[in-house]
């Protein structure tokens, strides 16, 4: 796909997914077919980046990071890296590994980048980010194609994991991850996500087709802190739109 400039459709889409770049910077972005449909567009990923930074900073100390644990060719990592003091992008497939790298270059962004399974790599996390206090892991899995619209109750999987138990594995094995934030289609079997993260405080917002799920241990009061920011950020737009 990396003649889509020339396509009048890819161009219309790329206009929404990445709506906050200059043409001249969009038509730089390598993207492959799976990516027309994963990346999340600007408009919503921003506001979620900003979320939940905002939201970790309530739960731990700093400096945060955050691992992108689905990174595809790097859309979300872009705006997760501009509100994190260290961002990870982990991606499965090796040509859109190979595409994510040469995005994040062209971006000039810093980030980590690893080509791997996320749900094989949890025990890793520690080393991945370092000496960094806190951080969170962000999951966008494959919605399983275009034909996920038709389908009801869908739940999806991460590796060999379904995306829940990849959760529970993470909070299990690392203390200083105190925030993870699912984004899943809303035709999801939510009854099952609730009942597979019983143990842990969960939040839902709806963000255009898809939910963001920010999920955190029991006590944390996570619910409140995602009510708090969405209030203040909600207090700055009308201080905006009123000058």
């Amino acid at each position: 796909m990396s003649e889509w400039p020339r396509d009048k459709k890819c161009v219309e889409r790329m206009k929404w997914l990445f709506s906050d770049l200059p043409e001249e910077e969009r038509v730089k972005v390598k993207m492959n077919e799976t990516a027309f449909f994963s990346v999340t567009p600007a408009v919503y990923a921003e506001k979620v980046a900003g979320m939940m930074r905002a939201v970790l900073a309530l739960l731990g100390k700093s400096p945060y990071a955050v691992i992108d644990g689905t990174a595809c060719v790097g859309g979300d990592t872009r705006l997760l890296a501009k509100h994190f003091d260290l961002t990870v992008a982990i991606e499965k497939d090796p040509e859109t590994y190979t595409l994510l790298q040469d995005n994040l270059s062209t971006w000039g962004i810093n980030v980590q980048t690893v080509s791997g399974d996320t749900s094989a790599l949890i025990p890793q996390f520690w080393t991945l980010i370092g000496t960094v206090a806190t951080f969170c892991l962000y999951l966008d899995p494959p919605w399983g194609g275009v034909d996920y619209r038709s389908q009801t109750d869908i739940q999806l999987t991460l590796g060999s994991l379904a995306v829940e138990d990849v959760i529970n594995r993470a909070f299990e094995a690392h203390l200083s991850m105190k925030l993870a934030v699912l984004k899943l289609p809303r035709n999801y079997n939510c009854g099952y996500l609730f009942r597979k993260l019983g143990k842990h405080e969960v939040f839902r917002i709806t963000q255009g087709n898809f939910f963001v799920f920010f999920v955190a241990r029991h006590g944390s009061r996570v619910k409140e802190h995602c009510r708090a920011v969405l209030a203040q950020a909600r207090k700055e737009k009308e201080a905006r739109e009123g000058q």
